[in-house]
């Protein structure tokens, strides 16, 4: 098993759980579009700080946790080719 696997996992877990209210108000009943544009206005100024500070949010959110996750279960990550 290597780290990309772990990484990937956080990270599809975070931005899906971000996507989540903007999934179901588009699905609910009565559509609510003020409230879907909020989610996403909200959405596109956190994707532009991540891309604006995508190295610090690599070492903190992905790499960080990768890392303590694979210390646990007692996988060494190594770098791929």
């Amino acid at each position: 098993m290597d780290g990309k696997w772990n990484g990937d996992i956080c990270d599809k877990a975070k931005y899906s759980s971000i996507l989540e209210p903007i999934t179901q108000a588009l699905q609910a009943v009565q559509l609510d579009m003020i409230g879907v544009k909020k989610h996403v206005d909200n959405l596109t100024s956190m994707f532009t700080d991540h891309l604006e500070n995508a190295d610090w949010i690599f070492a903190e959110d992905i790499f960080g946790p990768a890392l303590k996750t694979a210390e646990n279960i007692g996988v060494t990550m190594t770098i791929p080719r």
